[in-house]
């Protein structure tokens, strides 16, 4: 499908392929809704097709366009449960019955679910049981592959030589000991997914313990007053049982809290829907009963929207970024100090390098517009630096030759007796010489007494200005010289860290947002799983004491229990330097500077970052502006509008 996608559309646009999946999950809306309306009635089919039209917990099958996949798999599951619904013809259902099965097979491993759901359906009823003999050629099919390709069996398809990077099942699976604590770690994996799931459908960002026990009390309720459990409501609950479970066999090692991502939720709410919808057909609707469900089903309405409109904003913010980082490339396409091998963007886009990306725009065009060094000022200088930052930083060299002479160079003297901070405009392919009195330590390298360090900034080809940041501590007096006239900007014992340029890990993400002074914030989303953090770039203080200030806001500030730790990590010694614990009660819905440690010396001459970790699983979700650390004693800059 994208095959002929590109051959109609080319790439410069993302709107034909995202038109190719909200085509597939509107098939899926229609496919749900209509195999509900002929086991549950109009109105809890109605009901359920609008919550999955909308699902903005599982928005990551809605917005990000390579999720056709998944999609893809449960329009082709969905169909097969409907071909198979009541009392179909035999013989003459088998093909097409397994022709959709083996359609979701093809699309993703989702089809392994419904060949799970639809086969434990089958078995349980002695009136269609003959048809599993439908899920033999998929069956089939699906070992054959999984040999020749998704095994990763050495010296196949999969696994074409001994050096190649692993794939597939073999690339996913758990590689340690399975024992006890694996599969207890699988079964909380299935058992956390299912809450989340069923939360979802309600448009709960993360898994509330009264939402799961009031669908479940629903649910049991309703099987009790009919006496019975249906084969497909049993065939639905292994289906999405197994789903969670065939992910946890290698997600569930990043902890049970993975089990909430969206692309893994669209699945689970699909199998969950059906069993709720039917629920809600058998009670009554006079009284109280009519207003409350209407209220539910509005609740989850805006919660979805609410959601996959925050997840459409933000797919938009990426791309965007994408986008300035591809021209970015193009823009620097044949600099002799491009790192063509490494990854443009080590997060959003790993698997990308430059030299790939030339590749593949002389073979099939350019994906981004025509790209020059005054284009890229019209785009967002963070995303530009950090592009630029990542594949030249590398080629900043360092130096010590005492015989190299400064003659006809121009130099500066600075007093460094207590330490200085200093930011040098230096020309593209420029020498900058280094030279104290006294020996010491400087971010980046050391300096020797008397002896000069020669430090050469990355050749671009293009005549652009780098930002040299020079830090040092106690080497007295230090002189500085360049081939050309340098710009020096002196600096201040204020460190300021951007978070939406942290590093971050599962969970966190930097977003677009008005509200923060660069218009981008690090956001943690509620729910995410506690193992892991974000943090910004390195640097050396002054020894003085400081008074470390966050500016953070939360969605939903009303938790009591602590959440979130806001830190300046002594990278050095592995330690915290300053911290603070806090709970979403503590700051607001709107930014505000909050103290998280006053009067700290750090250690001298230990490298620090500001970082923020999860102390807990989140209860809403968390937003970071900036960092700062100020002599003690003072407030942030501008506190109401922090400097960009």
């Amino acid at each position: 499908m994208w095959k002929g996608l590109f051959a109609v559309f080319g790439i410069r646009s993302h709107l034909p392929f995202e038109a190719a999946l909200l085509l597939t999950h509107l098939a899926a809306v229609l496919l749900l809704f209509t195999l509900i309306r002929r086991r549950s009635g109009d109105v809890p089919a109605f009901a359920a097709a609008l919550i999955l039209l909308l699902l903005g917990s599982g928005a990551t099958n809605i917005v990000w366009a390579f999720q056709v996949g998944f999609v893809g798999s449960v329009v082709f599951g969905l169909l097969a449960m409907i071909l198979l619904d009541g009392k179909p013809a035999f013989p003459q259902r088998i093909s097409s019955v397994a022709i959709a099965l083996l359609g979701s097979l093809m699309c993703s491993g989702v089809g392994l679910a419904f060949m799970v759901a639809v086969g434990v359906e089958l078995l349980l009823d002695s009136g269609r049981r003959r048809f599993l003999v439908s899920l033999v050629p998929p069956a089939l099919a699906f070992a054959i592959w999984f040999v020749i390709f998704g095994a990763g069996i050495p010296g196949t398809p999969g696994a074409p030589c001994p050096t190649c990077a692993s794939t597939g099942f073999g690339a996913d699976i758990y590689k340690g000991s399975i024992g006890v604590g694996y599969l207890l770690s699988v079964v909380s994996f299935v058992a956390y997914g299912l809450a989340a799931a069923a939360s979802g459908i309600v448009g709960m960002a993360s898994v509330s313990a009264l939402v799961v026990t009031v669908l479940a009390g629903a649910v049991v309720i309703h099987f009790l007053r009919q006496q019975k459990v249906e084969s497909w409501d049993i065939g639905m609950l292994a289906g999405a049982a197994f789903w969670f479970g065939i992910v946890g066999l290698g997600r569930g090692r990043g902890g049970a809290e993975t089990a909430a991502d969206p692309h893994y939720l669209y699945v689970g709410a699909v199998f969950l829907l059906p069993i709720l919808a039917d629920a809600v057909s058998s009670l009554s609707w006079l009284g109280l009963a009519r207003p409350v469900l209407a209220t539910g089903l509005a609740v989850a309405l805006l919660g979805n929207s609410a959601l996959l409109t925050d997840a459409a904003l933000n797919q938009i913010d990426l791309m965007r970024t994408e986008d300035a980082e591809l021209q970015t490339v193009a823009a620097f396409r044949g600099s002799p100090d491009m790192a063509v091998d490494r990854a443009i963007d080590p997060i959003i886009m790993p698997q990308l390098t430059p030299r790939a990306f030339f590749a593949a725009v002389d073979e099939l065009g350019s994906p981004v517009p025509p790209a020059s060094l005054n284009t890229l000022r019209d785009l967002a200088p963070d995303d530009v630096d950090k592009t630029m930052d990542n594949l030249f930083g590398g080629a900043l060299t360092v130096r010590t030759d005492d015989s190299r002479s400064t003659l006809g160079m121009l130099c500066q003297g600075f007093d460094s007796s207590a330490g200085v901070t200093l930011t040098l405009h230096v020309p593209d392919d420029q020498w900058v010489t280094l030279r104290s009195t006294k020996g010491g330590e400087a971010f980046l390298l050391e300096l020797a007494a008397d002896i000069p360090q020669w430090v050469h900034l990355p050749n671009v080809g293009h005549r652009i200005i780098w930002l040299l940041r020079l830090q040092t501590l106690a080497v007295s007096q230090l002189r500085v010289c360049g081939s050309s006239p340098l710009q020096f900007e002196r600096g201040s014992d204020v460190h300021m860290g951007e978070a939406a340029l942290f590093t971050f890990s599962t969970g966190w993400s930097a977003v677009a947002d008005p509200a923060a002074a660069g218009r981008k914030s690090l956001r943690v989303s509620a729910g995410a799983p506690k193992t892991g953090g974000a943090f910004g770039s390195q640097f050396i203080p002054a020894p003085i004491a400081y008074d470390l200030w966050y500016r953070v806001r939360a969605s939903n500030p009303q938790g009591v229990m602590p959440e979130m730790t806001l830190t300046l990590t002594d990278v050095t010694a592995n330690v915290y330097a300053a911290s603070r614990t806090v709970a979403p009660r503590e700051v607001g819905p709107n930014y505000a500077w909050l103290l998280v440690s006053s009067h700290f010396a750090p250690l001298s001459g230990h490298l620090m970052r500001f970082q923020a970790n999860l102390a807990a699983s989140p209860s809403t979700d968390w937003y970071i502006d900036q960092a700062m650390m100020v002599p003690s004693g003072s407030v942030p800059i501008n506190p109401s509008s922090p400097p960009q």
